[in-house]
C-alpha cells in the first residue's frame, strides 16, 4: 500500500512539473526580444527537467500525509 502511495505522489508531482513547463513553453514572449529572461527560463525549466529526473529515480521524500 505504502508503494501505491508513493507512485501515485511521484505520478501527481510529475503531473505539476509538466504544467509549470507548459507554462513557461507557453508565455507568449519573443525570446529575442528578452535575453535576461530567455536565459532564466531556461533556467528554470532545466532545473525542472532535473526534478523529473529525481521523480524518475524515486529519489523525491515526501511529507507524511502529502498528497
Amino acid at each position: 500500500m505504502q508503494k501505491d502511495n508513493r507512485l501515485k505522489q511521484n505520478i501527481q508531482l510529475h503531473e505539476k512539473i509538466a504544467f509549470m513547463e507548459n507554462i513557461l513553453l507557453d508565455l507568449g514572449v519573443k525570446d529575442a526580444c528578452h535575453d535576461d529572461l530567455n536565459s532564466n527560463l531556461r533556467t528554470i525549466y532545466g532545473g525542472l527537467q532535473n526534478i523529473k529526473g529525481m521523480i524518475y529515480k524515486d529519489e523525491i521524500v515526501f511529507e507524511k500525509g502529502a498528497n
